[in-house]
């Protein structure tokens, strides 16, 4: 299995690098899209996508070096302010070869919304990275009762399911998001924030504890129910400064060998104490 995902990772590398950024994928012709490079960049449509970015770093599959340059191309073109979106730019009119996206209204659902769900990802992304003060920016990019939404009408507390893109030529002005009520994106921000911001990770072995907190984040707490346990986890970074990584996890007073905690097992409630530098 470890030699397939090798190989695996070696094609795309090979086929799927564009110089810059990752593809999105390759129509039935063989071309591909979501390039920089004609025929594939369809008129200067939909250049480059999000999601192949964010996925290249998560998987493993991009060099440091390549994640980096992936990194710099979805700020530089993919950055509305409020998120990041999907593809850029938007498709104006249907490509067959591409399919249903390309025939949505530009800046809404697939077709260069900021779609949430896309933007979890590359929240992931940048925590995977070591990019933890990018990833809370990221965080707070998105959340929808901040002052980067000046447009914005709905419940400070609902997570949507895509805000609309900035090159709407009929632009709603006063709702800047849709679908509110009916989406995942709120177990996928969660998630993205208990597993990679405060870096309580699910893995096979056990728990994980893998922090990346943003500078000035000196203290955090977090309760995190696991296989039948509850661990109480209580976070120090006494620098406050980004980039920290973890030095010392105990658990209910006991050092570990390490940052993972195997499962107790016992159904009860445990103190762990972590301490980065």
């Amino acid at each position: 299995m470890q030699t397939a995902a090798q190989k695996l990772a070696d094609n795309i590398n090979h086929h799927a690098w564009d110089g810059k950024w990752y593809l999105r994928a390759f129509d039935d012709e063989g071309v591909p899209v979501g390039s920089d490079t004609p025929p594939a960049s369809d008129n200067g449509e939909g250049r480059i996508f999000m999601n192949p970015q964010s996925w290249a770093i998560i998987s493993g599959v991009a060099s440091p070096e390549r994640a980096t340059q992936a990194v710099a191309a979805v700020k530089q073109y993919l950055d509305t302010g409020y998120g990041m979106v999907l593809n850029w730019p938007a498709f104006t009119s249907l490509k067959p070869r591409i399919g249903q996206m390309t025939a949505m209204t530009p800046g809404f659902y697939e077709n260069a919304s900021v779609y949430v769900h896309g933007n979890c990802f590359w929240i992931y992304a940048l925590a995977c990275a070591g990019r933890g003060e990018e990833a809370w920016a990221a965080v707070k990019a998105i959340l929808p009762d901040t002052d980067n939404k000046p447009n914005g009408d709905t419940e400070a507390f609902i997570i949507p399911n895509y805000y609309i893109g900035p090159n709407v030529k009929r632009r709603m002005q006063r709702n800047l998001y849709l679908s509110g009520w009916r989406t995942g994106s709120a177990s996928f921000i969660y998630m993205t924030g208990l597993e990679w911001i405060l870096g309580c990770r699910a893995e096979y072995e056990g728990l994980r504890i893998d922090p990346h907190l943003p500078a000035g984040w000196k203290t955090a707490s977090v309760t995190r129910p696991f296989r039948g346990d509850v661990y109480a986890v209580s976070i120090s970074n006494p620098s406050g400064k980004a980039g920290a990584t973890v030095q010392q996890v105990t658990v209910d007073g006991k050092v570990l060998a390490g940052n993972l905690i195997t499962p107790i097992g016992d159904g009860k409630t445990h103190a762990v104490t972590v301490v980065m530098a």
